[in-house]
C-alpha cells in the first residue's frame, strides 16, 4: 500500500516538474518500461532512486513522497535528584 502511495507521490512530482518518464528513467539508469512500473506502482522504488529522485529535483524525502511526518515529543531531562 506504502509503494502505491509513494509511485503516486512521485509520479505527481514528475508531471509537475514537467519530467518525461524517460527522463526518470535516464536518471535511474533504468528502461522506460522499467521506470514506468515504478511511478504507475507495480513495483516499488528503491530508497536509493528515491533518494536519487529527491536530490535531482531538491527536495526532502519526506517531500517526494508526500508523507506527513508528526512532531516529535519534546524530551525534557528531569530534574536534579529526579529519576
Amino acid at each position: 500500500m506504502q509503494s502505491m502511495r509513494n509511485a503516486l507521490a512521485v509520479d505527481a512530482e514528475r508531471e509537475r516538474r514537467g519530467v518525461t518518464k524517460q527522463a526518470v528513467a535516464d536518471r535511474l539508469g533504468l528502461s522506460w518500461e522499467g521506470a514506468n512500473k515504478k511511478l504507475t506502482g507495480q513495483t516499488e522504488f528503491s530508497l536509493s532512486e528515491l533518494v536519487s529522485l529527491a536530490d535531482w529535483w531538491g527536495v526532502c524525502l519526506d517531500q517526494l513522497v508526500a508523507r506527513s511526518v508528526p512532531a516529535c515529543p519534546v524530551y525534557s531531562l528531569p530534574a536534579r535528584g529526579e529519576g
